[in-house]
């Protein structure tokens, strides 16, 4: 596509790999007879191209997104969101360009001080101060804001809020450099004029004279020169604010500085009036651009203007203890140095979670102050900025910043507003406006208000446009049931749930246990979830699983605490019979019975009026409370009395009940013998066994030696309270 690259090229354009740029810069040997500012870069069927500086040109080497066959009309703007970093989750670390503390230790300790002020009357000294500022990064927080920036509108898409961005209020306040004043101006072919660049930068830059050169060689060059003379203090002025650029405001990942800033440095009078916080502002988009796709591992610009710029607004995310509480400028300063230390901890599942679910209350809307009167001078300037949609320039290219978006931040409303469609080249290929005239024209800026949509609900244009739905979301609908993803790598069917059942431990001899259902649709002050609420993040779900497990173990300890305290009070029971010797056999012959399973067999000599008794009692016994326990004890030391004289005839009694059985059927006689056997065995008895329901008539319980059946009638006497179960239930063995 177009022409071929010429074959007359400067040293600069060789290094455009064959790609034709065109440079509308004013006065560049490159651009003459092309004033159209069209760029154009093919690299075969690539969807990323390298763009820099206003003129594009491929010396600063920032690798920018180009989307992929989308409608810029579409009002869609999460663009290939197959390619986005929070789609792909490819980033594992994270490294910031340049060096933030070199020059800045070197205008603190070095720097002469008749050149501090020179620097401080250009409006650098601020900057220059902080950059001597050391504190440990927090990388995985900027991996966290990466995944939450669409370069489609330079701003933070938030679940719960909506879109936030750094204004260029935001970044005057946070680094000391207004955003405001003239454009930069470039000269592309600065280097190849050596006696000019010695006439502004002095004669130790012979040495290391080139297109692109170490900052960090500039300054160990520089660091122990002396001025003689004002000509060489304002040498030494610009060679400093060279240096400034290229390791922090403007840097990028390859150590060097173009000398193309030499016009906007040639005269100190006027350094100050050039837009230095507008170029730094552009870099950092243009570097989160390519940050945001996964292009790069690193960020460019003052990077650490991030770090300051979400512990202002973002509450979750600010450090517990900043340096100070006086809200002193540049902020900078009350974070950087700050104890490393924030309620969220310095993982990037955390910030991720934090950033999903913050809500409007957790936003600090009003960092600064609410009175701009309050607001030192660089800030001041910065307002009228940040109420605009305007092209920000420097060195890295243009990017736009689009104060409707944000209109709480920007226009201070008091409710978000929606904002109309972000500029076309922001959602096509074309990342730069192709006119002069509508270049100039965005440079200037328009009016932030005129481009506020007339819709008044916010948080339907969020829930549409901001909110991510890929994140996670269903990859395959086709897919198992649950089966859902942040990301191609993570599968949330990995996630195991627990059966819904639950083990119990008996209370029984036997030891065993038993499986019971866990039921379902019980209230809940938790449930129903609201309609919003689609997914819950791993660290969430791990909680919930180990509160899972927590109440499985708590419950087994209980019921095993329970069974130690049954287990006693039966042996306790046991120790009351210990003297009578009949009641222990018994008892044991009937928990034999029990264990084995065995039951109670029915007698089929037994008449019906027996089994009229028997059912009665059992009827009876089950409509008792259990809580007549008193009663119970009053009449077995009543039947203790009689123990001793009934105890001796026991075996006598059997005897001649079988006899009795066998020759006697009277009914008169078998009553009066029931009513002495009942007594009896009362006395002797403690431990019941489970009554049988299932046998009809009275019952026989399987023993040593035989023992021949009798038919015994009776009636429980009236006016007795109920006996306790186990002299019940001997008593029916007896009878049998």
């Amino acid at each position: 596509m177009g022409k071929k690259p010429s074959t007359n090229k400067t040293t600069s354009q060789k290094r455009c790999k064959g790609k034709r740029v065109t440079l509308p810069v004013a006065q560049n040997k490159a651009s003459k007879g092309n004033n159209s500012s069209v760029v154009t870069s093919e690299r075969g069927s690539s969807s990323t191209s390298y763009h820099s500086n206003p003129a594009d040109h491929p010396l600063f080497g920032v690798r920018r997104y180009t989307p992929k066959n989308h409608n810029s009309s579409n009002p869609v703007l999460h663009v290939n969101v197959t390619d986005h970093l929070s789609y792909k989750n490819t980033l594992t670390h994270i490294k910031g360009c340049g060096n933030n503390t070199l020059c800045g230790l070197w205008y603190q300790h070095e720097l002469p001080s008749r050149v501090k002020d020179k620097v401080a009357s250009v409006g650098f000294s601020d900057f220059a101060f902080l950059l001597g500022t050391k504190g440990r990064r927090d990388k995985y927080l900027l991996m966290a804001l990466a995944e939450r920036w669409w370069d489609t509108t330079h701003t933070f898409h938030l679940d719960e809020v909506g879109e936030l961005t750094m204004t260029p209020k935001d970044f005057s306040a946070i680094t000391g450099l207004p955003v405001s004043g003239k454009s930069l101006q470039y000269d592309m072919e600065a280097h190849t004029k050596t006696e000019e660049v010695v006439r502004l930068f002095g004669d130790p830059i012979r040495s290391i004279l080139n297109a692109k050169m170490k900052y960090r060689d500039i300054v160990n060059l520089y660091k122990r020169w002396k001025p003689q003379t004002p000509e060489q203090e304002d040498q030494l002025t610009r060679v400093f604010i060279l240096a400034v650029l290229g390791s922090s405001l403007c840097n990028d990942k390859s150590d060097s500085v173009n000398l193309y800033y030499m016009p906007s440095l040639a005269k100190i009078e006027e350094i100050k009036d050039y837009n230095w916080g507008g170029a730094g502002l552009a870099c950092l988009y243009l570097s989160m651009d390519a940050l945001s796709r996964g292009l790069v591992t690193s960020t460019g610009g003052y990077w650490r203007a991030w770090e300051v710029w979400a512990c202002e607004y973002l509450k979750p995310l600010a450090l517990t203890r900043p340096l100070n509480n006086v809200d002193s400028l540049p902020r900078a300063f009350r974070w950087l140095s700050a104890p490393d230390v924030r309620e969220t901890s310095h993982n990037l599942e955390q910030f991720r979670t934090t950033l999903r679910y913050i809500s409007t209350d957790q936003v600090n809307w009003h960092p600064w102050g609410i009175d701009d009167a309050n607001l030192h001078d660089y800030v001041k300037k910065s307002i009228p900025m940040t109420k605009k949609r305007i092209l920000l320039q420097g060195p890295a290219g243009y990017a736009w910043y689009l104060g409707e978006r944000v209109s709480m931040q920007s226009l201070g409303t008091a409710e978000p507003r929606v904002p109309k469609r972000p500029p076309t080249t922001m959602l096509k290929a074309m990342k730069v406006l192709a006119l002069d005239q509508e270049i100039k024209a965005s440079l200037k800026g328009f009016n932030a208000e005129d481009w506020l949509a007339d819709s008044t609900n916010y948080v339907l244009f969020r829930n549409e446009y901001v909110r991510y739905k890929h994140y996670p979301t269903v990859i395959n609908n086709s897919a198992t049931e649950g089966a859902c993803s942040v990301g191609p790598s993570f599968q949330a069917s990995e996630i195991k749930i627990p059966a819904w059942s639950v083990q119990v431990v008996g209370w029984g001899d036997a030891n065993d246990c038993e499986v019971l259902d866990i039921p379902r649709g019980k209230s809940s002050t938790c449930l129903p979830l609201p309609e919003d609420v689609k997914y819950v993040s791993a660290s969430t779900a791990t909680e919930l699983l180990d509160m899972i497990s927590g109440l499985n173990s708590l419950l087994f300890s209980k019921c095993m605490a329970a069974r130690t305290i049954i287990s006693e009070l039966r042996q306790g029971t046991h120790t009351q019979h210990n003297d009578n010797p009949l009641g222990r056999k018994e008892i044991a012959e009937a928990e034999d019975d029990e264990e084995n399973d065995n039951g109670f067999q029915t007698s089929s000599e037994d008449g019906e009026e027996d089994e009229e008794n028997v059912e009665d009692e059992e009827d009876e016994e089950d409509e008792e409370n259990v809580e007549d326990e008193e009663d119970e004890e009053n009449v077995e030391d009543e039947e203790d009395e009689e123990d001793e004289e009934n105890v001796e005839d026991e075996e006598d009694d059997e005897n001649v009940e079988d006899e009795e059985d066998d020759e006697n059927g009277d009914e008169d006689e078998n009553d009066q013998e029931d009513e002495e056997d009942e007594v009896s065995v009362e006395e002797t008895t403690t431990k019941p066994p489970p009554p049988n329901t299932k046998g009809k008539g009275a019952v026989a319980i399987k023993g040593k030696g035989k023992a021949s059946p009798q038919k015994r009638k009776t009636s429980l006497p009236e006016p007795e309270p109920e006996p306790h179960p186990i002299s019940k239930r001997l008593r029916l063995r007896k009878k049998t």
